[in-house]
């Protein structure tokens, strides 16, 4: 992730989360280090320790808090995927349909 797009990201995410952070979790580890896990799997006890912070319960929350201002917040771009995906199978479903027919018929394909 480019820098400029995780700062754009924290500055959209942070009002939503920041108030249900401890003051030692700054927002821009809570998200580095919700990225981190969300991208690797990593376990909590890594991802404390990677990021400097306090346990592994820290890095837990603030995968949850985050995860949750994502979802709060950014649920408009799945939305909008999970339809881009249906018109996609749409498509693929009519073109499929309309190879079969034209096979059938013998018609040329186009």
């Amino acid at each position: 992730m480019s820098n400029s797009t995780f700062h754009k990201l924290l500055e959209l995410l942070t009002p939503s989360f920041t108030s249900c952070l401890p003051p030692s979790v700054l927002p821009d580890v809570a998200l580095a280090a919700a990225l981190c896990r969300l991208a690797h799997g990593t376990p909590y006890a890594t991802v404390a320790r990677w990021f400097g912070l306090d346990s592994p319960e820290a890095a837990r929350l603030a995968f949850f808090v985050v995860g949750q201002a994502v979802c709060e917040n950014m649920s408009m771009f799945v939305e909008f995927w999970k339809e881009a995906e249906r018109t996609q199978m749409g498509f693929l479903v009519g073109a499929e349909v309309q190879t079969r027919f034209r096979k059938k018929i013998g018609a040329k394909q186009i």
